[in-house]
């Protein structure tokens, strides 16, 4: 009895091993596919060969003196962190709100509304981001189109390339069900008292 105890305990044990062992390679190998091209990336900026491909690397930090003397540099960080800041600002009491509603009240069809944020999070937001141009852009959008064909518009009013068509762009892809994907199961689990 003894020895098909210790027979069991040493199965289980190479079984537990067995997974543990899986699971680190698989992070392993993830890992260096998501990590590689970062590391390359960030060692050839220091490359000021002129082709980087061929020949005989010259290192040097004149990439990066280029990159950072460039005008625009300051604005477009600037215009990136107030395009976060916009879409943090907007998606988050809208995320929650929807949430709320999905996982506290008697709305039909919950779970499959909550199964469609999951899907256009899961979109491709180059998709999303080219649907959302056809039917915006100021010049041959539909939905812009379609309204210079009322007697009253002369001029369609929807830009996607403002930045609060940008704004728009993404709240429609992931923005907004992000949030809800994270808070809707949160908001199902909590307490009612609270």
């Amino acid at each position: 009895a003894s020895a098909a105890l210790v027979r069991g305990r040493l199965a289980a044990l190479l079984r537990h091993e067995t997974g543990t062992f899986i699971m680190a390679v698989t992070i392993l190998v993830l890992g260096f596919y998501l990590l590689y091209p970062i590391v390359l990336l960030l060692l050839m900026s220091f490359n000021t060969a002129q082709d980087v491909l061929v020949g005989p690397a010259k290192w040097g930090i004149g990439n990066w003196i280029t990159a950072w003397d460039h005008p625009q540099l300051l604005r477009s960080i600037g215009n990136t962190f107030l395009l976060w800041f916009l879409v943090a600002t907007i998606s988050f009491p809208i995320g929650i709100v929807i949430s709320l509603i999905l996982a506290r009240t008697r709305v039909p069809f919950t779970y499959g509304l909550e199964y469609m944020f999951w899907i256009a999070y899961m979109f491709p937001n180059l998709s999303t981001t080219i649907g959302w141009m056809m039917m915006l852009d100021p010049d041959v959008g539909f939905i812009n189109r379609a309204l210079e064909a009322l007697p009253f518009i002369d001029k369609g009013p929807f830009n996607i390339f403002s930045v609060s068509g940008i704004v728009w762009t993404k709240l429609m892809g992931d923005g907004i069900a992000f949030k809800v994907m994270l808070f809707t199961p949160a908001f199902r689990n909590m307490n009612q008292a609270l």
